[in-house]
């Protein structure tokens, strides 16, 4: 067998491995995987050991590394690009409108710009004189794509359309051709390694200059300037994306822990007075404001719950003439809720900034005609945003979409007192 078709199914092999290590991970746990580290290094670490195992010259740990760093970019990159030309694409021929599972054909982006960066960086890293680097990433690229579209379609042929919807059933195969598929290509376009049953340590070797080692490291070209500032690229692009990553994730756990000390504060549920309901006319303003006409949804009843205690809510909408919130948004909404005491208007106030768990705003407390209210307003038009206050037992909300809100929360305020 000759030395290029033994590298080729060596490295064809080594993908295979890196694709079933990505399918089940040899640890138990999420390590590294909510960020698309491991999907991503794993390909990269099984191929620099494969480099360096069957003595693709010039070895070196800083290769290595790169090699590794530049297989979780890639990753990364067909990740989003992936994601992204799912959305944009039309989908064409998808076989069914209610089919959420991106169709075969969108994976050719991220297949080709994830080999198109792993290909750039190990022919880079691992030429000779006679390697023909434009060519090879070219090659590579459009065969990772190629690989991309035809590792999707064969795991969802093999497994059909029995999956529950946001499921991938392509993926399984998808990892492992497109990483056995690139392990092949790069080999081809990668010099000969030196096969030998036992390699001379690295000092005794360099004290031969005949030996096939010395004279591989020796004809090892440098990599070029923008080759450095390509690899420099991916480097800084991982580690922003990491950091990136953490902060999130770090915020999310932060808004969640504040969520829940917010749900511990919940006040109590024994003995509550009952909620007198308003006259819709008590409730909501409901002449026109600012030319705008007033229209009342509700009131609603709402009952107590394990762990809400029971309320009454009145919406009014505020729009042109003519125009009915029903068909189309408001220029301004008002939500008036009543509650059986200031302990619970208070409580819900503060709910309103917990949007859901792991996401919270932070409104800020500004004065509205000698009132302290909470807003949330667009940075470019302060007017534009949501105003609440309690006033005692009464919960009142002001969404704006206006620029002339100050009328609005002057009016509801006038009847109803801010007590912040």
């Amino acid at each position: 067998m000759s030395g290029k078709r033994r590298s080729i199914i060596t490295l064809g092999f080594a993908g295979v491995i890196s694709g079933v290590l990505t399918i089940h991970p040899p640890f138990p746990g999420d390590f590294l995987r909510d960020m698309g580290i491991y999907l991503g290094a794993v390909f990269g670490i099984i191929l620099a050991i494969s480099l360096w195992v069957f003595h693709y010259y010039p070895r070196s740990v800083a290769r290595a590394i790169a090699v590794v760093v530049s297989s979780t970019v890639a990753y990364i990159v067909a990740f989003f690009s992936t994601f992204f030309a799912d959305m944009w694409v039309p989908h064409p021929l998808s076989p069914s409108a209610n089919d959420t599972n991106p169709p075969a054909y969108v994976m050719f982006v991220g297949g080709t710009l994830g080999a198109l960066i792993i290909s750039t960086t190990v022919l880079l890293l691992y030429r000779d004189e006679n390697t023909n680097v434009g060519r090879g990433i070219l090659h590579c690229s459009f065969g990772g794509g190629i690989l991309g579209v035809l590792g999707y379609s064969l795991g969802v042929l093999l497994i059909g359309q029995e999956h529950k919807p946001g499921d991938l059933p392509g993926l399984v195969s998808l990892y492992i051709i497109w990483q056995a598929g690139m392990g092949c290509l790069l080999a081809a376009y990668l010099p000969n390694p030196v096969w030998r049953v036992q390699t001379p340590p690295l000092r005794e070797a360099i004290s031969q200059p005949g030996t096939d080692h010395a004279t591989r490291e020796k004809r090892a070209p440098n990599v070029p300037l923008w080759g450095k500032l390509f690899m420099a690229l991916v480097l800084v692009s991982l580690v922003s994306y990491i950091a990136r990553v953490t902060w999130v994730t770090h915020n999310f756990r932060s808004q969640q822990k504040d969520f829940s000390e917010y749900q511990h504060q919940r006040p109590s549920l024994e003995n509550l007075a009952p909620v007198v309901p308003m006259t819709n006319e008590q409730a909501v303003i409901l002449h026109p404001i600012r030319g705008r006409t007033a229209q009342l949804m509700g009131p609603i009843n709402n009952k107590s719950t394990s762990d809400k205690a029971a309320s009454v809510l009145f919406t009014a909408c505020y729009m042109q003439p003519d125009y009915r919130c029903e068909a189309n948004p408001a220029d301004v909404k008002v939500q008036v809720s009543q509650w059986p005491d200031s302990g619970w208007s208070t409580y819900e106030m503060q709910g309103i900034q917990h949007r859901y768990v792991g996401y919270s705003t932070h409104p800020k407390r500004i004065q509205k005609f000698g009132n302290a209210v909470l807003a949330e307003v667009n940075p470019k038009d302060p007017a534009i945003g949501k105003f609440y206050w309690t006033s005692g037992a009464v919960l009142v909300v002001v969404d704006s979409d206006v620029s002339d809100s100050d009328e609005f929360i002057r009016e509801y305020l006038e009847r109803y007192p801010s007590s912040l």
